[in-house]
């Protein structure tokens, strides 16, 4: 029975292993059954994908077609449109010519006629003046008679009276010396400037004016625009050692038109003082670049340069006039001898060169900034000036 029993358990086993075996072998017919049935669904849905691609590229192709079918006739219609406007300008071109023509036809005729004219009114003109001049002869002729009666009687009476004459003439010669004399020794002596302080600044002055490294500037105008810009630049004190914060002004020309925002380029004109005598003189014209932030800077305007001369010579023709202006200047103020005073210093000859610079009125006084002082500025040796400014 006990074996029996196993027999029959072993046979079940079998039947349960060959049932599962059997079931297993259809899910993996049914999975293979699906993953073709997949297989041709996506090879289908390819073969759509492909045909729905070539009808886009179909129709993209027929777009791109009418596009250029449209740009064709657009360009076409441009081209029929200018072509219209190129005849209607020609008709237009030759009415004008027409009208010119007959313009220029009819001021010939005007001209001629007014030529024709002219000529009458000068031959009328020249008979005029030849009947004039033979009326004017006549007057002269018997004018000329008179005069030599006259002349005669003259003479007779001046040689009556030449000894008085020259004895009158003799004596007014010594009074007038005598009152030269007296005038000139009430006259003021200018005060003598320092010699060696004159020749530093000439010195200096020519050697700032003939620097190779600024030949470039001095040479030829950098910026047209901009050339012949006026500034009046003050200076103070406190960027002086030892100094007060009484200004110093000096008058500032841009001849080269070569300045930017940092550096201001151009000739510089401005009245010195001798510290040991305190005589006044215009330190000669040089050229020179400031750092815009040592100095108070007030543009008024511009002048031209009439001669159309180089930056250099513009610069130093300036100064030469400058130079002129210098007892002009001392007689405006009252002061002959010319010593450094609060009439006559730096402030006021600036301002004073600016006037004349500004005959036309084209230029503007900075009033609320630049205003004068009462008190005569700082005196100081004007090359150690430039150099505690750091002119370059």
């Amino acid at each position: 029975e006990e074996k029996a029993k196993r027999e029959a358990e072993e046979k079940e086993r079998a039947r349960l292993e060959a049932e599962a075996k059997a079931r297993e072998e259809e899910r993996i017919r049914l999975e293979a059954e699906e993953a073709e049935r997949v297989k041709r669904e996506a090879e289908e849905a390819a073969a759509q994908a492909q045909r729905e691609a070539e009808e886009a590229e179909r129709v993209r192709q027929e777009a791109e077609r009418r596009r250029i079918e449209a740009e064709e006739t657009e360009r076409i219609r441009l081209a029929a449109e200018e072509a219209e406007r190129a005849r209607v300008q020609a008709q237009e071109a030759e009415r004008i010519r027409h009208e010119a023509e007959e313009q220029a036809r009819r001021e010939t005729e005007e001209a001629e006629r007014v030529r024709r004219e002219a000529e009458a009114a000068e031959q009328a003109r020249r008979e005029a003046e030849e009947a004039e001049r033979a009326r004017l002869e006549t007057e002269a002729k018997a004018r000329y008679e008179a005069e030599e009666l006259e002349r005669v009687r003259l003479l007779e009476e001046a040689t009556a009276t030449a000894a008085a004459a020259a004895a009158a003439a003799v004596a007014a010669a010594a009074a007038q010396r005598e009152a030269e004399e007296e005038e000139q020794a009430r006259r003021p002596q200018p005060v003598a400037v320092d010699s060696q302080i004159e020749s530093r600044a000439r010195e200096y002055a020519h050697a700032r004016n003939t620097d190779a490294s600024l030949a470039a500037d001095l040479d030829n105008v950098v910026d047209a625009e901009n050339a012949g810009n006026v500034y009046v630049i003050s200076f103070s004190g406190k960027f002086l050692e030892g100094g007060s914060l009484s200004p110093h002004w000096a008058l500032f020309v841009d001849t080269p038109g070569a300045s930017s925002f940092f550096d201001l380029k151009g000739f510089i004109y401005y009245l010195a003082v001798s510290p040991s005598t305190r005589a006044s003189f215009v330190f000669p014209a040089f050229y020179t670049a400031l750092d815009t932030e040592r100095v108070e800077l007030h543009a008024v305007g511009r002048i031209n340069n009439i001669g159309g001369h180089s930056p250099r010579a513009w610069g130093e023709s300036l100064g030469s006039a400058v130079l002129g202006w210098k007892e002009e200047f001392l007689q405006s103020c009252g002061q002959g001898d010319g010593s450094w005073s609060n009439e006559v210093n730096c402030q006021t000859f600036t301002k004073f060169v600016f006037d004349k610079l500004n005959a036309d009125g084209t230029m503007s006084w900075p009033s609320s900034d630049l205003v004068l002082h009462t008190s005569e500025p700082d005196v100081v040796e004007p090359v150690d000036l430039l150099e505690s400014l750091r002119a370059r």
